[in-house]
């Protein structure tokens, strides 16, 4: 993204993942809501795996949407076990 010399440091991206219980789509599941800061004209995608030595991030099954600077996408089908994320701006 950027070189993170210190006249031009690299980016930062703070979010969080909210659990709200009963909200998945099993019973007693809980659909995870990654939510993070998000800039004005860009877009995002969040990605996941399920484990960190997968070979790519497939694409959470949920749509991002942006109100008053904040991105935030509800994973619709999170994994029993655990899931790692990331967000893509583009």
């Amino acid at each position: 993204l950027s070189s993170s010399d210190s006249t031009n440091p690299p980016p930062v991206l703070t979010g969080q993942i909210l659990f709200s219980p009963g909200s998945g789509s099993g019973a007693g599941q809980t659909a995870p809501q990654i939510t993070w800061a998000a800039a004005p004209g860009l877009g995002y995608q969040v990605q996941y795996k399920t484990n960190l030595t997968d070979d790519a991030w497939l694409p959470v099954n949920g749509s991002a949407v942006i109100q008053n600077g904040v991105g935030f996408v509800n994973d619709l089908a999170p994994d029993p076990d655990h899931r790692f994320y990331r967000v893509v701006a583009y």
